[in-house]
C-alpha cells in the first residue's frame, strides 16, 4: 500500500483472517523485565480487524496476532484506513519484543 491515494477498490480476492500464538517458557534465573502492549484496530464496521494480546503466566508468556480481512472488496474511501492499519500490523510485527531480565 505505496499509493498516496487510490482511484479503485482493492480486492484482497476472498475473506481470510491470519492468526498466529507463540508461546514463551521463561527461563529458571529470568523474570520478565518488558512486554508489547495489546493492541487493538479496526476498520470501519470490522471490515479489518487487527488484534495483537500478550498473557503472561507464572512460567510462561503467550502472544497471539489475529488479523482479520472481513470483506474481500475494500471501497476506495476506506483505502486510507486500510493503508493505516497494515502500517501499524508491520510496525507491531517489526518492533514487538519481549525482554527478560536475569534474578
Amino acid at each position: 500500500f505505496l499509493l498516496e491515494e487510490r482511484h479503485y477498490p482493492v480486492d484482497f480476492g476472498y475473506q481470510t483472517e491470519y492468526k498466529y500464538s507463540i508461546n514463551i517458557s521463561i527461563p529458571k534465573g529470568y523474570q520478565v523485565h518488558e512486554l508489547p502492549k495489546n493492541q487493538s484496530v479496526q476498520l470501519g464496521d470490522k471490515i479489518v480487524v487487527f488484534k495483537f494480546f500478550q498473557q503472561e503466566g507464572a512460567d510462561q508468556i503467550a502472544l497471539t496476532f489475529n488479523l482479520s480481512l472481513n470483506s474481500s472488496h475494500i471501497k476506495v474511501e476506506d483505502y486510507q484506513g486500510l493503508k493505516d492499519i497494515f502500517k501499524h500490523v508491520t510496525d507491531v510485527q517489526n518492533n514487538s519484543l519481549v525482554v527478560l531480565k536475569k534474578i
